[in-house]
């Protein structure tokens, strides 16, 4: 599903970057029309390949962002990476917004 190959991003906004620069545009568009209640299903369908992509267990300044983004020094790898997967739906989502408006 995901590209690699590359160097690990090293905040929650460059392995935002790298996923929307990744994903095929089928995906995108899945996320984007996924609501804000159903965020589960993109965590259930995305977490582990995000995990996987961006070596969530060893990447530190990774994870290290990931609390900053949170706000909380107690997350686990898998809040980590619905922490990456929620900004990206938000990022997604405001791109979208943005093109609907024109």
């Amino acid at each position: 599903m995901i590209k690699s190959g590359k160097s690990l991003p090293t905040t929650v906004k460059q392995a935002v970057e790298r996923l929307i620069s990744e994903l095929p545009l089928e995906k995108k568009a899945w996320i984007v029309n996924t609501g804000e209640w159903n965020l589960m299903d993109l965590y259930f369908s995305l977490s582990v390949d995000v995990e996987d992509k961006f070596c969530l267990h060893e990447n530190k300044a990774l994870f290290e962002s990931c609390r900053a983004v949170s706000g909380d020094n107690n997350i686990f790898v898998e809040e980590a990476s619905c922490i990456i997967i929620t900004e990206l739906w938000k990022r997604l989502k405001r791109s979208s917004n943005e093109v609907a408006k024109f």
